[in-house]
């Protein structure tokens, strides 16, 4: 009798856990951080193919390193790379999490993301890893995507070529 109702308790508190999980997974406020885009282009300084490779990406201030992302990261659509060199990273802050007024309401407040000072790209490619440091001023960003990103462009492409010495 006792297990009986262990299993009847713990099929309700299983059912009632459920419930309130989609019931959030629903609701119209969405799960959105503040952060940075990071798009560009990798190119290899030999007529040999580029193929596959990963970029990961750091911020900077200070001593501090303020978010990361990489395209290696398979679960979002902001992280990805084509065949024709071009790269998209998405940088989230976790500390910057957008709030929502009202749980049903789809107004969201997006915290303000700090520019950062610099961006730190580390390209992979056949093994080898190739780091790039880019100083980042307020004149480099856009916003015109989306109104929780900021968007650094960047105009030249990177350039790789045989492993670097270590």
């Amino acid at each position: 009798m006792k297990i009986g109702r262990m299993k009847v308790t713990a099929i309700l508190l299983a059912s009632v856990t459920v419930g309130v999980a989609f019931g959030l997974g629903c609701s119209p406020c969405p799960l959105t951080f503040a952060g940075m885009l990071v798009r560009g282009s990798v190119e290899t300084d030999s007529q040999d193919t580029l193929g596959d490779f990963v970029v990961d990406a750091y911020t900077w201030t200070g001593d501090t390193r303020t978010a990361s992302g990489s395209t290696s990261l398979g679960y979002s659509d902001n992280n990805f790379t084509w065949q024709d060199g071009t790269f998209q990273i998405s940088l989230a802050s976790p500390d910057r999490v957008a709030v929502c007024d009202d749980p049903f309401s789809a107004q969201v407040e997006v915290p303000e993301y700090p520019v950062p000072d610099e961006v730190h790209l580390v390209i992979t490619h056949d093994g080898c890893e190739y780091t790039f440091e880019i100083q980042v001023t307020a004149d480099m960003l856009t916003d015109y995507d989306y109104p929780e990103y900021d968007i650094l462009q960047l105009t030249e492409p990177l350039v790789i070529g045989a492993c670097p010495e270590e």
